[in-house]
């Protein structure tokens, strides 16, 4: 039961109820109570200890982190981020103390979980950290001038670091995020001897030299790139196409080396630049006229075609 259970809150009975409801989500293959408990006393016990003031989404996290750091001894580890909105706007009238979600106008509540899953076996080695949230004010009329820390966005810097907190035991590991998470500051923080980088592109980057990282890709001349840096990917092509369908029709990597902007946040001054490896796949795929792309900057060692098909 321990490797179910979500901790242990200061009582040996919370972690009972706790560890009990955890093995009717994993055996249901569900989160409402009245499909978890058999009975109308075990709904109940399951309600009072989601009610209860001990019990914490913070120990719950923590306590299921120590799992993974123990697994990931010795592994090349992917932490996974990604954020979630949980829309309730269905159920407005049966819920209490939710901010508004994304269209500014649905009520409930966002989450940001970090899942590991070994970069070798793909086996999921359970969840890093989880961040939730309401938004209950509006983006403040400074909101670019604001520290990151005072962002909303801050929270796939925050996964990061939590990343390589519990897993400071793996051989190696690479974060990976969506466009969103296409953050300069992550870049600049985020990396070492043993952590990188892999994120879906949301814009292009300016280069120390003044031009473009999407035109300096193009460009033959390429410096020298030493080892352990960050990585990027840029991903385009058409919409409708599946991953099974993108992953099937992978054709080529081609690699170049490019520099990174020079940072214009306060406290990454004292970087003078990033330097990161290029890498483009390309896909064809039947029926569209045009062939898929995807760019990919980062040093990595273990960039190669069998990771990328994955």
């Amino acid at each position: 039961m321990a490797g179910s259970g979500i901790g242990y809150f200061g009582d040996e009975r919370l972690r009972k109820n706790g560890a009990l409801m955890v093995q009717r989500v994993i055996e249901r293959q569900g989160v409402c109570i009245r499909k978890l408990g058999d009975d109308r006393s075990e709904q109940v016990k399951f309600r009072r200890f989601l009610y209860n003031e001990a019990v914490t989404v913070t120990e719950m996290v923590a306590h299921r982190a120590t799992f993974v750091a123990a697994a990931a001894q010795g592994r090349h580890v992917l932490a996974v981020q990604d954020t979630s909105e949980i829309n309730y706007q269905a159920q407005s009238g049966r819920k209490q103390q939710l901010g508004k979600v994304g269209n500014g106008s649905d009520i409930g509540l966002f989450v940001h979980p970090v899942l590991g899953v070994d970069a070798q076996s793909e086996e999921c080695l359970g969840l890093i950290d989880m961040q939730v949230w309401r938004r209950t004010k509006g983006k403040a009329a400074n909101y670019k001038r604001l520290p990151i820390e005072q962002k909303e966005s801050y929270r796939w810097l925050r996964g990061g670091n939590q990343a390589k907190a519990v897993l400071a035991d793996a051989a190696m590991v690479t974060i990976l995020d969506d466009r969103e998470g296409d953050i300069y500051e992550k870049w600049a923080r985020l990396p070492d001897a043993r952590t990188h980088l892999l994120t879906r592109a949301c814009r292009d980057r300016s280069l120390a030299d003044g031009g473009k990282l999407e035109i300096e890709f193009s460009n033959p001349a390429m410096d020298e790139v030493p080892p352990n840096l960050s990585a990027l990917i840029v991903a385009g092509g058409h919409a409708g196409v599946s991953p099974a369908q993108r992953d099937a029709m992978l054709e080529f990597v081609q690699s170049r080396g490019s520099r990174s902007p020079v940072p214009h946040r306060p406290r990454e001054a004292s970087t003078d630049r990033l330097l990161q490896r290029l890498a483009e796949a390309s896909a064809r795929v039947e029926d569209l006229e045009q062939s898929l792309s995807w760019r990919i900057t980062g040093p990595l060692r273990w960039l190669n075609d069998k990771l990328l098909h994955r």
